[in-house]
């Protein structure tokens, strides 16, 4: 894990296990029109490759190969991590069991 790109994520608000609401049933009724991501890891491009892939794990203690994780309201969040992104570079948003969900790109 990325300790200084983590740094970014908690200055920016996203402590990793970010929890939108206790409830994903009653956050989603409230907010039906939302694009949301519970649980999402972030990785940089490059472990991403790599992880989908197949050629690393995260499944041991001392692994952990995400820059980030927790619940993401993408219909919120997105303005505020393209500003991470212009910070710490393009990275990839996936479920929590690796199915990619999008890529937030550093903009030049």
């Amino acid at each position: 894990m990325d300790s200084e790109k983590l740094k970014v994520f908690e200055n920016s608000g996203f402590f990793f296990g970010r929890m939108v609401s206790g409830s994903k049933t009653l956050y989603l009724e409230r907010f039906p029109d939302h694009t949301v991501v519970f649980n999402s890891r972030i990785y940089t491009v490059e472990t991403w490759e790599k992880e989908k892939n197949g050629k690393i794990k995260d499944f041991f203690e001392g692994q952990k190969i995400e820059i980030w994780y927790g619940d993401l309201d993408l219909t919120i969040d997105t303005e505020k991590l393209k500003q991470i992104a212009k910070k710490i570079g393009t990275f990839v948003i996936t479920s929590e069991h690796g199915r990619y969900i999008t890529t937030i790109k550093k903009e030049e």
